[in-house]
């Protein structure tokens, strides 16, 4: 949301009001027309959730994302840059690796990593390559090892 004169918190609170109305117009829609509705509302929350991170709230980026559904497109960039929020990429990493049905593709990885940008830590690139390496093998994913260098 590019609104100039709006501060983040502003621009946050109208994120909300917009996920909390297209839930509701979700809601009221059948067949094909319910199924978009509930995907704009799942990427407003996506966004919601981005931008919540970035303001550094991850307790309420959290509490957004436990309403995400499992299949929004987009989910994979935000449940890693969140998993580094908190502390948990390891486990989603090794979620991923072990369990290869629900893991992204190497595009929605490399797409992730630009997302968490400046915000991971140096020694997470590490393991993240790890993980990609061993994804070869279990889900058929390679990532060339350039992919893992610093984000632009």
């Amino acid at each position: 949301m590019q609104t100039p004169g709006l501060t983040d918190a502003q621009r946050t609170s109208l994120q909300r009001d917009l996920v909390a109305l297209l839930a509701r117009r979700a809601e009221t829609h059948f067949g094909d027309v319910r199924t978009n509705a509930v995907a704009q509302a799942a990427a407003a929350r996506l966004r919601l959730i981005e931008m919540l991170l970035t303001a550094g709230d991850v307790k309420a980026a959290s509490e957004e994302w436990r309403l995400v559904p499992a299949d929004a497109a987009g989910r994979c960039a935000v449940e890693i840059r969140l998993a580094a929020r908190e502390s948990s990429l390891d486990a989603l990493l090794e979620r991923y690796r072990t369990e290869a049905q629900p893991a992204p593709s190497a595009e929605d990885l490399r797409k992730a990593w630009e997302a968490c940008g400046a915000s991971t830590a140096k020694r997470k690139p590490a393991r993240c390559w790890s993980f990609s390496s061993s994804a070869k093998s279990t889900m058929g994913n390679w990532l060339r090892p350039t992919f893992w260098a610093s984000p632009k």
